[in-house]
């Protein structure tokens, strides 16, 4: 596929919405992605719909491969590992510390990967300041007026 970001290889361990719809946009600008999924049961979000159809799996998902790896496994690990070494880009979605503990964590792969855990509130990963976009969103979920929620 051409695009503004042809070339560039993104490896996506992430399910539901927030990993994938990232990993979707760089996807639709041309670059190559590589989805983890579960063995078995694979993104949640295959199931939803009527004869193995799921449109919002579908939408998110689209231009990209997959590979199913059990994550914890130490062959599995190995085998995201590689992978990791050779993308530009990570984009995962699992609790923080997840993906340390299977050595795939920012302390563990290329300093040139982008690796974020999904959590935006109550661990420090975000620091919101009351200027940011995100503070409406924030709020919407009754967090931006707590302390410290927006420092």
């Amino acid at each position: 596929m051409s695009g503004a970001l042809a070339g560039i290889k993104v490896l996506e361990a992430a399910s539901y919405v927030t990993g994938p719809f990232a990993s979707q946009l760089l996807a639709d600008m041309g670059a190559e992605v590589i989805k983890i999924e579960e063995p078995k049961r694979g993104d949640p979000f295959r199931g939803w719909g009527e004869r193995n159809y799921a449109a919002t799996f579908c939408s998110l998902n689209r231009n990209k491969r997959s590979i199913t790896l059990d994550l914890r496994s130490e062959e599995a690990t190995e085998i995201a590992r590689k992978l990791a070494a050779r993308a530009d880009v990570l984009i995962q979605n699992f609790r923080p510390g997840v993906m340390a503990k299977r050595g795939l964590g920012y302390d563990d792969i290329e300093k040139k990967l982008v690796n974020r855990p999904r959590k935006a509130t109550g661990n420090g990963n975000f620091v919101f300041r009351s200027s940011d976009r995100y503070v409406r969103l924030l709020r919407s979920f009754g967090r931006a007026d707590e302390p410290d929620a927006h420092r």
